[in-house]
């Protein structure tokens, strides 16, 4: 899960020209949000665990 948050990470370093280093754009970035929550959900959705997730 690190690796793949690094990975988006520098990939939107890459193409975000506002942001300035790796932290700032794994915070800012929305898309990494949004794939961080959807892997968190699909596993605990496989492991069939009821949880209500915001």
């Amino acid at each position: 899960m690190i690796s793949f948050i690094k990975k988006q990470g520098y990939n939107v370093l890459k193409m975000d020209p506002a942001a300035k280093n790796l932290f700032d754009a794994i915070v800012s970035s929305p898309s990494i949000r949004a794939m961080i929550y959807y892997k968190i959900t699909n596993k605990l959705y496989k492991k069939s665990t009821i949880y209500l997730l915001k």
